[in-house]
């Protein structure tokens, strides 16, 4: 599986699309592979002192949104906006939606 994503500032911008290569167990579902168990905590940006919600997207539709902050450790919320099931594309794309303070 492929992951890409937008930058969250100038000075992430160097290596846009930051794109990567995951492994996930076979038939893995959406909540598994985006959830905070799946290698997102480590692979999406964050911001000091700030949520960042992104947008995953593939194959043209908006698989689910995503807040991403790691004050006091990585932290992640996952909501699926389509009903969870296997995860049969091969690239996700991860679009910048906001930021907001933590608290």
């Amino acid at each position: 599986m492929e992951f890409t994503r937008d930058s969250v500032c100038m000075g992430d911008d160097i290596d846009a699309p930051h794109a990567r290569i995951v492994d996930l167990p076979p038939g893995s579902t959406l909540a598994e592979a985006l959830g905070p168990a799946g290698p997102l905590p480590r692979y999406l940006a964050s911001a000091s002192g700030a949520w960042i919600t992104w947008a995953a997207e593939a194959e043209g539709r908006a698989l689910a949104e995503i807040d991403h902050c790691n004050a006091a450790g990585p932290r992640l919320e996952l909501r699926l906006l389509v009903p969870d099931g296997p995860l049969t594309a091969t690239r996700v794309h991860f679009v910048h939606l906001r930021q907001r303070p933590v608290g």
